[in-house]
């Protein structure tokens, strides 16, 4: 009997899906129970949607149960192994995730180098797991019906964003504080990386917080010490910074889509600092 450790695969992800610039599937553990070692050179992350299953990843195992979102990164290595779950796996480009964390500013090592430290996951709290299951059910329906173009691109920085509220962690932990951001304030602001919600600005935000202006004002303040126009404005020029990387629109049709009324606003040294950052980092597709 052979007895020796299993051999372990590279994929690449040119190889396996080329031309796109991510790939999204529904796993079902009743149709493929074991996925054996392998490590590649692009990144993952899944969302276990349903039942349970074994990780194994750089030697460590470790049982994940419906809410566990992880992100692999290249050079981990890594296997699956369960019969009775459900989850959506998303794969990108490493270059690609590595120019969206220069873009809006991410520090976070642990996300790029597999010896910094072990892969970032979290376990999704039952209030917000619909909310999460939704964010990478977009991703998967938007693969299945428009793999490739610009508008792929468009989704999966959206993804990214949506993503990492959950993978990254509290600002108040961050700075050792115990109290947890309240649940409608991290609704409130993923709700607002939407179109719709985006160009309604402040008068929206309000809306989808569920509490009043003062309330909102307040709490923001003491979360990210922000008021809630700074944060309206402040999520209008990334995602206005991710259109003028990601589509040949004109600069004046960017700016009134993001919900910049005053165009004058628009034009300030700012947003011309975040344009000439993403014309020299291109996503690739």
């Amino acid at each position: 009997m052979f007895t020796g450790k299993p051999k372990i695969a590279y994929l690449a992800f040119d190889m396996l899906t080329p031309g796109v610039s991510y790939h999204a599937a529904f796993v079902s553990g009743r149709v493929r129970p074991y996925t054996p070692p392998h490590t590649h050179d692009f990144y993952e992350m899944f969302y276990l949607l349903e039942g349970s299953l074994t990780h194994t990843i750089n030697g460590e195992t470790e049982a994940l149960t419906a809410g566990d979102l992880v992100m692999v990164r290249p050079q981990d290595c890594h296997s699956l192994a369960g019969k009775r779950f459900h989850m959506i796996n998303v794969a990108f480009r490493a270059d690609s995730w590595r120019r969206f964390c220069s873009l809006v500013g991410l520090d976070a090592s642990e996300f790029v180098d597999v010896a910094v430290a072990p892969p970032p996951s979290i376990h999704v709290p039952e209030t917000q797991r619909q909310e999460c299951a939704a964010i990478f059910g977009r991703i998967l329906n938007s693969f299945q019906h428009q793999p490739h173009g610009r508008s792929s691109r468009q989704i999966l920085c959206w993804f990214w964003s949506a993503a990492l509220e959950f993978l990254l962690p509290d600002e108040r932990e961050a700075a050792g504080q115990n109290e947890a951001r309240p649940v409608w304030l991290s609704h409130a602001c993923r709700a607002m990386c939407e179109e719709e919600n985006l160009r309604a600005g402040l008068s929206r935000f309000v809306d989808v917080s569920g509490v009043t202006r003062a309330h909102l004002t307040r709490t923001l303040r003491a979360y990210r010490d922000q008021t809630p126009t700074e944060f309206v404005n402040e999520v209008r020029l990334r995602r206005a910074a991710m259109l003028l990387a990601t589509t040949p629109a004109e600069i004046i049709d960017i700016a009134i889509d993001c919900g910049f009324e005053n165009l004058s606003y628009f034009y300030r040294p700012r947003v011309w600092r975040i344009e000439a950052q993403c014309i020299e980092m291109p996503l690739s597709e």
